[in-house]
């Protein structure tokens, strides 16, 4: 894949000279006169800003518990889609051998 070319990379000199130049567009006497009450109310009013205060009353002290060992059974469509692509077509015919029913093989039904 291509890179884009909207990334512009510069030196520390390079960026210097281009802020002595004018060339920044960021607005620092408005940064140097925001107070600290003026930027925690611009976060508080963020609807971006996810971070919550912790419910430090439900947190639970100690390690996580050991992982477990599972088997799980799954229907053979799902698990071969989560399956990694084969590249020999030998493989790929097998594969759709063992996935599509075959028209000799019995069918089986299970009994109540």
């Amino acid at each position: 894949m291509k890179k884009s070319d909207d990334t512009a990379r510069y030196t520390a000199e390079e960026l210097a000279t281009m802020r002595r130049r004018g060339e920044s567009r960021t607005d620092w006497a408005r940064f140097d006169a925001t107070t600290q009450a003026e930027l925690e109310a611009s976060i508080t009013a963020d609807p971006d800003d996810v971070h919550e205060t912790p419910q430090w009353d439900q947190a639970i002290l100690g390690l996580p518990s050991r992982k477990e060992h599972i088997n799980i059974r799954g229907c053979a469509g799902v698990v071969q889609t989560k399956r990694p692509r084969l590249s020999d077509p030998y493989e790929q015919r097998l594969a759709r051998f063992r996935r599509e029913p075959q028209a000799d093989a019995p069918i089986m039904m299970r009994v109540p």
